[in-house]
């Protein structure tokens, strides 16, 4: 019998047939949570365009949900990974346990492959897990890994000319858009639209391939169940393969010096399998001290800490305390390591800064002075520190209505009632620099000159007013 590519007319009696195919269970109401696929691989460029219908590039660790399309380029491949609602007993208080994500299938995109992903939800009924899956496959090769789906699960991807289904059973499963099957392990059932407006059903067991275009099922080629082996194997590498991050954060970004510093180091294990010998150090910077590493021991510049293992999707938080004596920006990097291979490193940094001793002298002369007239400002700026150079110190000077500046030494700029100087870059230990200031009277009354200087070493800047009468 032909098979026709528009599955239109048999819309409607497609879903009940396959229902009553897979074991006359209906989906049970208990499907509350809607769920995701992460992606896990990319081979060569893929894209996707979620709700809004705008097409993206496609990257690994991007997470898509129902209603999202995924669509290959030549020479390309993409998998994603399935996760649903594991079995959530209660306990004799009836309160139920922590809820925990399952992996139940795996995708591989060919290329060339356009996906739509109608449905991804997962409930359970009591203790049985149930998941709901629907794929649209509208052009490509789709390749599937599953668990044994309950009897009120359902995973369904349509195809131009009708729908396949799991009926029971674990195992691979390879679907063409233009509805070829091939199945290892458990059972699929495929529903295809006939010229005449009906509909086919096809069974087709394990270890079995329907060639639609000819209306055959046989057995699966050696050629072809190698290949959908090696598939499984490779889809299962990389998505059980161990994984891990950390993260190394504080909230003292400033401090003064010999205060100390707290870091949260955060360590997950974002794979789908424990990590055994975790290990996690901390280096701290030559010009810092270690003062506590909590739950961990500390040897000279280094905190470490032996975790043994994490299980899938734990994390752990460690604490380190660290200290500066010298100002700076210092950084520590916070590493982790595994038995399984796997690495992750993060580092955080604090600025410390000190109560440097800057001397700041500011004198006029002459004073008083009359309305008309000129005086000169001399401003020395030492400092008084016998071993720290003092770095990027700027001076600025601000009148007030009284005297207005006319010109500055040193490069000085002036602008409007105000001057300011380039900054320097560094003050070495006892030494100082001098600058002047010429500005004239223009109004009688107690003239003020407000004098600060800053450098990077200082939270807060080094002032000094100046009166000057003008008459």
């Amino acid at each position: 019998m032909k098979i026709h590519r528009n599955y239109s007319n048999c819309l409607i009696t497609l879903g009940t047939a396959l229902i009553v195919t897979t074991g006359d269970h209906e989906l049970v109401a208990q499907i509350t949570n809607q769920g995701a696929t992460e992606v896990t691989q990319i081979q060569g460029s893929a894209r996707f365009a979620s709700a809004n219908n705008v097409w993206q590039p496609l990257q690994v660790g991007d997470s898509l949900t129902a209603g999202a399309v995924v669509q290959t380029t030549a020479d390309s491949l993409v998998d994603l990974r399935l996760e649903g609602q594991d079995s959530n007993p209660a306990d004799k208080e009836g309160k139920c346990h922590h809820e925990k994500k399952d992996l139940y299938a795996a995708l591989r995109l060919h290329e060339n492959t356009f996906l739509a992903l109608d449905k991804l939800a997962s409930g359970s009924d009591g203790n049985i897990p149930v998941t709901d899956t629907q794929l649209d496959l509208r052009t490509g090769v789709l390749f599937a890994i599953f668990k044994p789906l309950s009897v009120q699960s359902k995973f369904e991807v349509k195809v131009p000319n009708g729908v396949v289904g799991v009926r029971q059973g674990g195992g691979h499963l390879m679907i063409t858009a233009e509805g070829d099957v091939a199945i290892l392990g458990g059972t699929a059932v495929a529903v295809y639209a006939t010229d005449q407006g009906g509909q086919i059903t096809v069974i087709v067991p394990d270890g079995q391939m329907f060639d639609q275009g000819t209306g055959t099922l046989t057995p699966l080629p050696k050629e072809v169940r190698k290949e959908m082996e090696r598939e499984a194997r490779q889809l299962l590498t990389k998505i059980l393969s161990p994984r891990v991050t950390i993260k190394n954060n504080t909230a003292d970004k400033r401090l003064l010096v010999n205060r100390t510093a707290s870091y949260s180091i955060v360590v997950k294990n974002t794979g789908k399998v424990p990590l055994t010998g975790v290990v996690v150090t901390d280096t701290a910077a030559a010009e810092t001290v270690i003062v506590e590493a909590v739950g961990g021991s500390v040897n000279g510049g280094i905190a470490t800490w032996n975790l043994a293992e994490i299980s899938a999707g734990d994390s752990r938080m460690l604490t380190v305390k660290i200290s500066s004596r010298e100002p700076g920006s210092f950084c520590n990097t916070a590493n982790v390591t595994s038995s399984q291979g796997v690495a992750a490193s993060s580092h955080a940094c604090t600025k410390w800064t000190g109560p440097t001793g800057v001397l700041l002298e500011v004198v006029d002369d002459p004073d008083p002075i009359q309305v008309g007239e000129t005086t000169t400002f001399t401003l020395r700026v030492a400092n008084q520190d016998s071993t720290r150079t003092i770095k990027q110190v700027a001076v600025a000077a601000l009148f007030s209505g009284q005297t207005i500046p006319v010109n500055a030494s040193a490069g000085g700029i002036v602008s409007g009632d105000s001057v300011s100087w380039p900054v320097v870059p560094a003050l070495a230990p006892k030494q100082s620099f001098t600058c002047t200031i010429t500005a004239k009277g223009v109004q009688a009354g107690e003239s003020l000159l407000n004098v600060t200087v800053t450098t990077s070493d200082r939270q807060n800047s080094a002032a000094e007013t100046e009166s000057t009468t003008v008459y």
